[in-house]
């Protein structure tokens, strides 16, 4: 990554993955005479180029060239350029989000969800199973889930829903920009719907890093528009929401062919303190093997 302040250029290095004490040697064209390499910690070091160019061993930890020539700006890729993340770190698959032809009624029974290619989500030892769908048009992403599962259990009384039987949909709306060292961007969401709460009703909690504090459980005049729904059927529980795309900041033009990323979850609790099973379409949590959801017509 490379940063600019007050006219002075910092090239930021690390590898994505590395055993310790091991690193990646590198011969990298600074543009500069003389650069100041600096750690972590805050060390630093002068060290002269041979003609521009700089050999050094880079790890998991960033190391940061301060002064770097300004031509390595006309290399980079601006903010709101797409980078190729996957020249590093390939998706795990991706799934079809068609084109809401008519929008679903949100009231979590799914009946007009018939025609949508289900997700399967799959785990050991928990409910019998669940299938996702998407869909999407020009003002909102469209999510639905049916869990099988006799046994729920209430979540707690958070806001942020970490606790009991949850569906959760991690959205990663600009795939290209989503961090590689496990942190969530300013471009990733989580939906957190639980069947039911300590309070008795179902819950919601959306968030963002970038927001103040979660959207939680809106009510249907809410000025945010996302619209949800919890229904108990006969051999589970199923939720709808609708999600405005003007809450998803960094979201692609609605338009077939674009796509975003996503991570699905089924988590089940049966008696606590007993571990949460998940039910799980792929199986890394890694942002950056999130699988693409694509858009189509």
């Amino acid at each position: 990554m490379l940063f600019e302040r007050g006219g002075v250029y910092t090239l930021a290095l690390w590898t994505l993955e590395e055993e310790p004490g091991k690193g990646t040697d590198l011969t990298v064209d600074v543009a500069a005479k003389q650069v100041t390499v600096a750690d972590l910690m805050g060390r630093k070091k002068a060290v002269q180029t041979d003609g521009g160019k700089l050999r050094l061993k880079v790890n998991s930890d960033v190391t940061y060239l301060v002064g770097v020539g300004e031509a390595l700006a006309k290399q980079a890729v601006g903010p709101e350029g797409e980078l190729n993340t996957e020249r590093w770190t390939p998706r795990d698959g991706s799934f079809a989000m068609k084109r809401a032809k008519t929008p679903p009624k949100i009231d979590g029974k799914l009946d007009d969800w018939a025609d949508a290619k289900a997700i399967e989500l799959r785990g050991a030892g928990g409910p019998a199973g669940a299938q996702a769908y998407f869909a999407w048009d020009a003002e909102n992403l469209y999510l639905a889930v049916r869990v099988r599962d006799q046994d729920v259990t209430a979540a707690p009384a958070d806001k942020k829903l970490n606790g009991g039987d949850l569906f959760v949909a991690s959205l990663g709306v600009r795939p290209s920009r989503q961090l590689s060292l496990g942190g969530w961007g300013l471009y990733d969401y989580e939906l957190r719907i639980a069947p039911t709460s300590a309070e008795g009703p179902p819950a919601l909690s959306m968030t963002n890093c970038n927001w103040d504090k979660p959207l939680a459980n809106p009510p249907a005049d809410d000025p945010s528009g996302l619209c949800w729904a919890v229904a108990t059927t006969p051999d589970g529980w199923s939720a709808e929401a609708a999600i405005p795309l003007k809450l998803l900041n960094g979201y692609p033009r609605a338009a077939a062919g674009e796509k975003i990323s996503c991570y699905l979850q089924v988590l089940d609790q049966d008696k606590p303190p007993s571990p949460r099973v998940r039910l799980t379409a792929t199986p890394s949590t890694e942002s950056l093997k999130w699988p693409y959801v694509v858009l189509e017509e």
